[in-house]
């Protein structure tokens, strides 16, 4: 009886830890599909302007469990750049003028990636990058989404 006791525990244990990886994944999916607006606004909840750098990258990796960090300009999906600010992209079919850089320090993180509806192999990946200033203060944070053309 103990050995059936026993193994239906385990069981149940099994699904909840399911449910609740589920339900993660599934959050974390609709959170990357609101609009790159919605994602900022958020983040400078978590991260309002004025916070120092050092503050910053502590709730990063807290919020959004950044592991590892690498350092220099696009060294890897996350990374810390003490040289350059933000270099947010630009596309002149897209954009009517060419956004100017943030700040003069920067994070930036890959935050996921989700599956757009209808299409079995394309992907979109978010991005956020803080830009701090010289004084190692945010002054600006930017969201972007990249959608490759498969």
């Amino acid at each position: 009886m103990k050995k059936i006791v026993d193994a239906f525990i385990f069981v149940l244990a099994i699904i909840s830890i399911l449910t609740m990886t589920i339900a993660y994944f599934r959050s974390s999916r609709s959170f990357l599909r609101q609009t790159e607006d919605e994602i900022r606004n958020y983040i400078l909840q978590l991260t309002p302007i004025g916070m120092d750098m050092d503050e910053a990258r502590g709730v990063i990796e807290h919020h959004f469990q950044v592991e590892e960090w690498a350092y220099g300009l696009g060294e890897g999906p996350d990374f810390i750049d003490h040289r350059n600010g933000i270099v947010r992209s630009f596309n002149a079919r897209i954009h009517d003028y060419h956004p100017p850089q943030i700040g003069v320090k920067a994070i930036q993180i890959h935050l996921g990636r989700y599956r757009r509806s209808g299409r079995l192999l394309a992907s979109t990946f978010v991005f956020a990058a803080w830009g701090f200033d010289e004084n190692s203060e945010l002054i600006d944070i930017h969201v972007s989404k990249s959608s490759p053309a498969m």
